[in-house]
């Protein structure tokens, strides 16, 4: 089995293109990867990753003057271009004009019935994960008495 050849050989230069590679993070609303290889997004990045670099954290080992920051962004972005599929973006656009109408759903006369469940319904919620419970035969408000079903007008 051959292992591909690293992109880089140095220790800093490859501390360099971890934080690229995590600064491509928010270039993520780009329309296509193609763009992170365009002159404004290579210096946006680069100077992203400078700042990074001299920023309070000159304990990675790599300073600005040791690795040529720009080398590493153009060589992290062509690696990251080359093995990415863009996902198109598809807008539906309807031909001639679009006519939205809504009409009167027929409500029954006598009002709806509402049966009580016979168990418990446990409710999760997915982005809070909160658990609650909804009892059994138990009225809706408070002031309700308890009846087999309910009628609403």
């Amino acid at each position: 089995m051959v292992l591909p050849t690293p992109l880089f050989t140095s220790p800093e230069e490859s501390r360099v293109a971890q934080l690229v590679y995590g600064e491509l993070e928010h270039f993520h609303r780009l329309p296509s990867s193609a763009q992170l290889q365009s002159a404004a997004q290579q210096s946006a990045l680069v100077e992203r990753v400078r700042a990074k670099l001299t920023g309070g954290q000159l304990d990675l080992g790599a300073t600005p003057e040791s690795v040529d920051i720009a080398a590493v962004v153009n060589a992290v972005t062509s690696a990251v271009v080359g093995t990415v599929i863009d996902v198109p973006r598809i807008l539906l656009q309807p031909l001639g004009e679009t006519v939205v109408t809504y009409d009167d759903v027929p409500l029954p006369s006598g009002g709806f019935e509402y049966v009580m469940p016979e168990h418990d319904i446990v409710v999760r919620e997915l982005q809070s994960r909160e658990r609650f419970r909804i009892a059994a035969n138990w009225p809706a408000t408070s002031h309700e008495s308890k009846t087999t079903s309910y009628r609403t007008r």
